[in-house]
C-alpha cells in the first residue's frame, strides 16, 4: 500500500491538492517510492503550508486544496478508493472570478494511466436536464 493510502487509513485525514501544469513535475516526483520515514514533500522540493481543520499539511503552491476527513474506503480491482468529506477549501485569488472558482483559470492536470496525462480545456455547454 502506498504511503498516502496508509496514512489516510491511520489518521482519517488528508488534503487533496489540485495539480496544474506548473506543478506537474513536482507531482510526478511525489510518486517515487521512498521509505515511509522519508517525506515526499522533501524529496520533490515542495513547500508545505498548514491546514486549518486537519493535521496533514497541504501544498503551498496549489491553486485549490481540499481538507478532508475519511468517509470510507473501498477496494476496487485490488486498488483502494478513498472517499472523503471536504471540511475546508483553500483557493488562490488568482483562480477566482467574482468570488467563485473560475475553471477557465485553472489548467488542471488529470492522469489517464501509465505515462499519459491530460490538461483541461473548459467548454461552454448548457445542461439540458
Amino acid at each position: 500500500m502506498k504511503d498516502t493510502a496508509r496514512n489516510v487509513l491511520e489518521t482519517e485525514e488528508f488534503a487533496v491538492n489540485v495539480v496544474t501544469e506548473v506543478t506537474i513535475e513536482q507531482m510526478d516526483r511525489t510518486s517515487v517510492s521512498v521509505p515511509p520515514e522519508e517525506s515526499e514533500f522533501e524529496f520533490a522540493d515542495i513547500e508545505r503550508a498548514p491546514c486549518r481543520h486537519i493535521t496533514p499539511p497541504r501544498v503551498a503552491d496549489a491553486v485549490v486544496t481540499m481538507e478532508c476527513t475519511l468517509y470510507d474506503s473501498i477496494e476496487v480491482y485490488e486498488k483502494l478508493m478513498i472517499l472523503g468529506d471536504v471540511h475546508h477549501y483553500h483557493v488562490s485569488d488568482a483562480v477566482l472570478t467574482n468570488g467563485a472558482i473560475d475553471s477557465r483559470k485553472i489548467d488542471t492536470v488529470g492522469r489517464l494511466g501509465g505515462p499519459h496525462y491530460t490538461v483541461s480545456d473548459p467548454i461552454d455547454f448548457e445542461r439540458q436536464f
